[in-house]
């Protein structure tokens, strides 16, 4: 008898449950099924929540252009730096030079990432080709290569220096005139120097006069 009030018992405790589920359940969901925030909800590239004045188009200019660029720039100059370092060629001044121009480019671009993730943007890798050109003729071969290189990342960045200011981005104008503007002058001006004097040094000899340039980079 005491087993069947106790059966009878837990039955209707358990009835009792469901029915609060029933009523409750509901509610619960309808909170929990709120609209989704505004993070879920946007796609426009940008974290809304620290994102600061940062306008869409100038935020696709850095990833599809500039940082593209940048990392672009490293690879290739890494490449030129193994080339003069190969045994036949042995030219170690012109290979630790364009090691450093690498380390300088990625160097950009771990700045660019650092202030794009700050500002409240998303960083995006784009794809990056192999070097158009794998072989020079000599060291100014290489150096107007490299000139090449950076006259085309000065253009990137005036552009987007000229985009931020339309879009009244005074923070990423600062950044950009501080950061790559000025320093971007000063490296075309260095390899502008380098191919003055190397082409100094044109004719029978000059074969003797970029190996002693060699030794001085």
């Amino acid at each position: 008898m005491q087993a069947n009030r106790q059966a009878t018992f837990s039955f209707l405790f358990f009835l009792g449950s469901l029915l609060v589920s029933m009523v409750i359940v509901p509610e619960v969901l309808e909170v929990s099924g709120a609209k989704p925030s505004k993070l879920s909800q946007k796609d426009d590239k940008s974290v809304s929540v620290v994102s600061q004045n940062l306008e869409d188009l100038v935020l696709a200019s850095i990833n599809k252009r500039l940082l593209n660029d940048l990392m672009g720039a490293s690879y290739t100059f890494l490449y030129m730096s193994a080339y003069f370092g190969r045994a036949d060629i042995a030219l170690p001044g012109f290979s630790k030079y364009f090691r450093q121009l690498s380390e300088r480019e990625l160097g950009n671009a771990n700045f660019l990432m650092s202030y794009i993730n700050k500002r409240g943007g998303y960083v995006e890798f784009r794809s990056i080709e192999a070097p158009s050109k794998q072989k020079w003729l000599d060291g100014l071969d290489a150096m107007y290569s490299a000139l090449e290189i950076e006259k085309n990342l000065n253009d990137r960045i005036l552009g987007l220096q000229r985009k931020a200011s339309r879009h009244e981005d005074p923070h990423m104008t600062h950044i950009i005139e501080d950061r790559y503007v000025d320093p971007q002058v000063e490296i075309i001006k260095e390899i502008s120097d380098h191919i003055a004097n190397l082409s100094k040094m044109m004719g029978e000899n000059y074969g003797l006069g970029e190996y002693l340039f060699d030794k001085e980079l």
